[in-house]
């Protein structure tokens, strides 16, 4: 591969890593790099990233999306959790714009 040749022609260490999910933990890499290399396409090369003393340049070699319908139990449980997670969210957004509310009626805070 012309991308492998060409780092380790310039003094680059290459690892390669078996295939991973989004979701997975891959020694090596962390969820910020596994997060950039699930957004690109096949052969796609990200731009350098910098970890504490090192920069990181990552190629997609093989992406396969999973078909994914509405009868598949993964969709199903993760639909529940968004859910779950939203009315979370809602009850927390109500509990801060009250809280907010308050203060700015009272003085102790400006109002947005």
């Amino acid at each position: 591969d012309s991308f492998i040749a060409e780092a380790e022609a310039r003094g680059l260490t290459v690892s390669e890593y078996n295939e991973f999910k989004r979701r997975d933990t891959v020694e090596g890499l962390d969820a910020g790099l596994i997060f950039s290399a699930s957004e690109l396409e096949k052969d796609g090369v990200s731009d350098a990233t910098i970890r504490e003393d090192k920069a990181y340049i990552v190629q997609v070699t093989k992406k396969e999306i999973p078909e994914v319908t509405s009868e598949d139990e993964e969709y199903t449980t993760r639909m529940e959790a968004l859910k779950s997670n939203y009315s979370q969210y809602s009850v927390s957004q109500y509990i801060s714009k009250v809280t907010n509310d308050e203060l700015a009626r009272s003085g102790l805070a400006t109002a947005n």
